[in-house]
């Protein structure tokens, strides 16, 4: 719904709108440095008087925003499950080229009857004892059979 105004009314207003306005700000900024009591307690009177109006408003406003927010929260879930998926696509596309690849590997690893490299195993153990000269070195480890080490074996 818009107001039509004639023109020269339109001119009046703009003209006097903004040092009424100044005016009406420098009037409260004096009236709150000359009597600071009596602009708190207007200000406690209007905020109780308006407090209801606010709480009733701003229901909404918050029901409004956490819709929206959980309609974010929908469409992110969305855009990640795309990317997921894409994702997905790629990594399945991956998987297919390296098998294909381990598969010629072999193949051609049987050709060549080549010899696969033994494992190389690993055991810890605590040094016991260090006894060692200027041609031989040896050391007592705390390690035995329940560790998976024989008797010899070096």
């Amino acid at each position: 719904m818009v107001i039509r105004m004639p023109a020269q009314m339109r001119a009046t207003v703009q003209r006097t709108a903004l040092p009424f306005l100044v005016l009406l700000s420098a009037g409260v900024i004096v009236l709150g440095k000359a009597d600071q009591m009596l602009l708190d307690s207007v200000r406690t009177t209007m905020t109780d008087a308006l407090s209801p109006a606010l709480d009733v408003i701003s229901r909404p406003v918050a029901g409004v925003s956490n819709l929206v927010d959980r309609v974010r929260g929908v469409v992110g879930l969305y855009q990640d499950n795309r990317r997921l998926v894409d994702e997905n696509e790629r990594l399945l596309q991956w998987q297919q080229a390296a098998l294909k690849l381990a598969a010629d590997n072999k193949q051609l690893r049987s050709l060549v009857k080549a010899v696969p490299e033994p494992a190389i195993s690993y055991a810890t153990a605590r040094v016991i004892a260090n006894s060692g000269g200027a041609y031989v070195r040896t050391v007592m480890i705390d390690a035995g059979s329940e560790d998976g080490w024989l008797a010899g074996r070096p």
